[in-house]
């Protein structure tokens, strides 16, 4: 999962150590590799918000999966999304570097004599939000499958994914501001 530095001099990447996975980085030309995290759980799936900030998701905070950020110094990670009862990942830094694409399952239901709502049954839609974690709204209903992927365009308007309509994976996009999806590929 190797993650090019905004300015390209550093790529960020997952390191499975046998005993976690944790987020790396190494300087383009292969020297000064060192870890960003080490919490000696699940972090995966490095993106950078600034050439000395990492966004990514990760098991901190014993929730399942969260977004996190982290400046790449060894500062404390600060959460962008960590839910009780949702996972969230494979977030996607918008061109503007204001908002976040990514995959939840935060849409719930009630379930008759349960205070508590419950997760809606599947593996999360494509959402979007503000990077400090504010304004999250659905952006496209999908069974993602935790698959999809999702891509800003780098103008902005549209945001790539993947989704296994029909069964096969296929590559869509959805207009960033209202959501309507078109399809890509056709198997």
């Amino acid at each position: 999962q190797p993650a090019w530095s905004l300015d390209g001099s550093k790529i960020a990447f997952t390191r499975d150590t046998g005993h976690a996975i944790d987020i790396w980085m190494v300087n383009a030309d292969g020297s000064g590799e060192q870890a960003v995290t080490q919490d000696k759980l699940i972090s995966v799936d490095p993106t950078w918000i600034s050439n000395d900030e990492i966004l990514y998701t990760s098991t901190l905070g014993g929730h399942g999966l969260g977004l996190w950020r982290v400046k790449t110094d060894g500062g404390k990670p600060s959460v962008v999304a960590n839910d009780d009862n949702y996972q969230n990942l494979e977030a996607s830094l918008s061109p503007d570097g204001k908002q976040i694409a990514f995959v939840s399952n935060r849409r719930s239901f009630h379930i008759p004599g349960y205070e508590t709502p419950v997760p809606e049954p599947g593996s999360g839609d494509i959402w979007v939000m503000d990077l400090d974690g504010s304004s999250p709204r659905v952006l496209v209903e999908e069974e993602t499958l935790w698959h999809a992927r999702p891509h800003w365009s780098p103008d902005g308007h549209n945001i790539a994914f993947i989704a296994a309509r029909n069964d096969h994976n296929q590559v869509w996009l959805a207009n960033s501001s209202t959501g309507v999806p078109a399809q890509l590929t056709f198997i």
